[in-house]
């Protein structure tokens, strides 16, 4: 076979890379090193095709990767493209040392690259809740507190910790034990475990318990098994069948201990409780058809189904606006693990009804589910409440149409559990005859008007009202009282409001009037449909009204008068993904006409739901079709709720721009904003605590440490300003796009802007709280608001640093293909 660099380029263009390598590689291999780097780029692009082809194997592609390697020996760029593909194929730690290796690199772009890939791959490894759990001392103690009463006296006992992840209880059952066994299926974690537990006599097993055999025990049973696979709703991470397979097959007899020792039995508690914010992230309303996330409307048996969540997880402290307990905490389930029939009475499935009595006027937005838990007798015991303050969030049931209740109302729950799962649902209430009051009125109705004669209904099937016409259930009211079965649908009057869209002549801004359509004649009574189901739907934006008023805002600045558009004919293009967007301008202007693309089914669904019958004035095409088109302007909306940048719309953003070079981006810049603080809540959830590990040296994976948390509500988190806020970074699409080859917009791609900050206060500084403030002309929408839905993110320093009131910070920040990155100048 005669190699040639024609030939491999001949082999490029019809994208088979294989044949292109095998030309590469003797060729590259026989020329010096220096002139091997000017073909590098064009290897390296080479590599990327042919381990991205599905077509070629896995054992093909390591070799190529070892080849690559022997030409050149530590070059960032095949470091990068190796860790992306070990990530993929799910060989994290290797990929995290080949990035990190990468990371080193004095060539900008390729560090800058190596650091998204680090940090994408740690968050794979060890997320937030890791650390959590890693850095929960009162956890970790009281283990060790139930390993010294259960091993204290059983010299040379056999343990077995199930589910051991990073191996850290395993460690100190090895104190009181000198044969500790562990096990974890994760490879993933069990890697970590090798890494962390190496030379102390811990044996690491790489498989699920059920999966163990004596012969992994060195053919002996365990006397005492150690086991932390409790999760929010105590039943989730698989500790009844781990439990009851370990009672027939791995302990060695009926003296065994098991920790938790549950003598006292694990319990759950349900209680009621008042939390808009919940309902935001999981219902709307769309002109009487409602939409629900996944964790609202499955049926009980759907629920009790392997890869089906039962429940959301959250800190229900930290979310907007708080939460009210409505009703006392009721036990409605429990287990002793060392009860082998009680065991196996769940992993076949039981079902229990609970009365719960509400003590507190509100309205019942969720079912919050928390654990009680003993590990050994005459130890406190651990709890998932959340007063308790731990590492464990509470499992909450959304509910799919809130309604008001008031003191001396009650509930029925009805509580599924089989094997790892735990449901909960409101099967009926009842309250008397005139408790109809809407949520306005919740604090101003005297409690004697709202007494009467007690009538029972189910909770399914009562349509709900919404005040605004846009997707949003945060002004809802119960329905008529009485008995209904659980598929009895309501007939109600749509009385969705609406708006109009004003936009006068002295004014740019826009008005939001409230128009009351009439109760009678002019409305038209529907039956409500059962939920749909949104799984890729971001509830939070969707019945996000300070986003759709602002684009209302920036469209009404937009046909003012003396404006290009003053007549109001504009061609508008919708990428948002946010389908209230147009679904509610449509609703407020007759004349509103838009084109929308989309990305997920999803999202057709909302935009049918928002159409007026007779008149379809949006018309929704899947974004892979037809796109860029013609247009006077494009409403994108280039962020995610949880405190991201989408880079997807961003490229949208260059694709559109690309056709209508002229064309009107709206928003039309994002500045990230950010501040410096002290916020220890967040440090333990992302880095390790030495002295919340009991002694234990897990320093084998404080690399892993995050440099980045999302998914923050300011309004609820305990932080310390030390600095006013800071603009780290502006992207603007208002600007013409490069004309040079191969370089891209600013935003997508920004290297080392350097920011400065004066200190306001001292303290001990961890890091920068940032946010997203997009803009068009006056107008702005802030995720760092209480009025609006999104979150916000924290960038976190390797160490935190003692500041003192007018010290001055500096920090390089960077945007790397809509990756935001900061680095901290020392």
């Amino acid at each position: 076979m005669k190699f040639s660099l024609a030939a491999a380029r001949n082999a490029i263009q019809v994208g088979d890379f294989q044949t292109a390598l095998l030309h590469f590689y003797p060729i590259l291999h026989w020329i010096s090193s220096v002139e091997r780097r000017k073909y590098l780029k064009e290897f390296g692009d080479t590599l990327r095709g042919f381990l991205c082809d599905e077509r070629n194997d896995d054992e093909s592609k390591l070799a190529m990767l070892a080849m690559s390697r022997e030409l050149f020996a530590d070059e960032p760029l095949l470091l990068n493209i190796a860790a992306e593909f070990l990530f993929r194929s799910g060989r994290y730690l290797e990929a995290f040392d080949l990035a990190r290796r990468a990371s080193a690199s004095e060539n900008r772009e390729e560090r800058l690259h190596a650091l998204v890939n680090r940090e994408n791959i740690k968050s794979n490894i060890m997320d937030q809740w890791h650390w959590a759990m890693l850095n929960d001392a009162s956890r970790n103690g009281a283990y060790e507190n139930a390993m010294r009463l259960a091993l204290g006296e059983r010299l040379g006992a056999r343990v077995l910790d199930i589910g051991a992840g990073t191996a850290f209880l395993s460690l100190i059952a090895r104190r009181f034990s000198p044969k500790v066994y562990c096990c974890e299926v994760d490879e993933r974690i069990s890697q970590l475990a090798e890494r962390i537990a190496i030379g102390s006599g811990v044996h690491i097993i790489h498989k699920h318990s059920t999966d163990v055999s004596t012969e992994d025990l060195d053919s002996q049973k365990v006397d005492v098994i150690i086991t932390e696979t409790m999760d929010s709703g105590l039943l989730g991470e698989g500790i009844i069948l781990a439990l009851l397979d370990a009672h027939r097959r791995l302990l060695s007899s009926e003296s065994s201990i098991i920790i938790p020792n549950s003598l006292v039995q694990a319990t759950v508690y349900a209680c009621l409780i008042e939390c808009q914010a919940i309902t935001d992230e999981h219902v709307a309303v769309v002109k009487g058809r409602r939409f629900v996330s996944p964790y609202v409307l499955i049926g009980s048996e759907a629920r009790l189904t392997k890869g089906c969540e039962p429940y959301w997880c959250c800190y229900a402290n930290e979310l907007k606006g708080g939460f009210r307990y409505l009703s006392g905490s009721v036990p409605v389930f429990n287990v002793n693990f060392e009860d082998a029939s009680r065991l196996e009475n769940i992993s076949n499935g039981v079902h229990e009804e609970h009365a719960v009595e509400l003590h507190q006027q509100g309205r019942v937005h969720a079912i919050m589910v928390w654990f009680r838990c003993s590990l050994f007798p005459g130890l406190p015991a651990l709890s998932s409440s959340v007063e308790a303050n731990n590492c464990w969030q509470q499992a909450i049931y959304p509910v799919e149409e809130p309604f008001a209740v008031v003191p001396g109302d009650h509930c029925i729950l009805a509580v599924d559990a089989y094997r790892d799962r735990l449901f909960c649902e409101i099967l009926r209430y009842s309250f008397g005859a005139e408790n109809t009051w809407m949520d306005e009125e919740v604090d101003s109705l005297p409690l004697e008007k709202m007494r009467f004669d007690s009538a029972s209904r189910s909770l399914k099937g009562n349509a709900e009202n919404s005040t605004h016409e846009h997707a949003q259930c945060s002004h809802e009211q119960s329905g008529q009282n009485g008995k209904r079965s659980l598929d009895d649908r309501d007939k109600r009057a749509d009385s969705f409001g609406s708006y109009v869209l004003v936009t006068g002549d002295s004014s740019a801004d826009v008005e939001m009037e409230e128009v009351d359509e009439p109760t009678e004649g002019g409305r038209e009574n529907e039956i409500m449909e059962t939920a749909n189901i949104l799984h890729e739907t971001d509830f939070l934006f969707l019945n996000d009204s300070a986003l759709v008023s602002f684009f209302a805002r920036c469209l009404s600045a937009l046909v003012q008068p003396g404006t290009t558009f003053e007549r109001g004919d504009v061609s508008l293009v919708d990428i948002t993904g946010v389908a209230s967007v147009s679904g509610s301008l449509a609703s407020y202007n007759e004349n509103y006409y838009c084109l929308c693309y989309y990305r997920s089914d999803d999202y057709r669904m909302l935009i049918e739901a928002f159409q007026t019958t007779g008149r379809c004035v949006l018309r929704a095409f899947d974004g892979s079709q037809g796109f860029p088109c013609a247009g006077d302007v494009l409403f994108c909306w280039p962020i995610t709720s949880s405190g991201t940048l989408c880079e997807h719309s961003l490229s949208r953003i260059v694709e559109w721009k690309l056709r209508n070079p002229s064309g009107i981006v709206i928003p039309s810049c994002v500045r990230i904003r950010a501040q410096l603080l002290s916020c220890l809540k967040i440090v333990r959830r992302s880095k390790p605590q030495r002295s919340a590990h009991q002694g234990v040296d897990l320093s084998a994976i404080d690399e892993l440490a995050l440099t980045y948390y999302y998914d923050i509500e300011p309004s609820t988190l305990s932080y310390e300003k030390l600095s006013e806020p800071f603009d780290l970074l502006t992207l603007r699409f208002d600007s013409e796009l490069p004309s040079e080859a191969g370089v891209l917009p600013n935003f997508l791609q920004q290297l080392d802007t350097r920011s400065q900050v004066l200190t306001c206060s001292s303290g001990l500084a961890d890091g920068l709280l940032y946010w997203f403030e997009l803009t068009y002309g006056n107008e702005k929408y802030s995720t760092q608001s209480d009025e609006t839905a999104a979150r916000c993110a924290m960038y976190l320093f390797d160490e935190s640093r003692a500041v003192n009131r007018g010290d001055r910070v500096a920090f390089m920040c960077s945007l790397f293909h809509a990756n935001l990155i900061v680095e901290l100048e020392r």
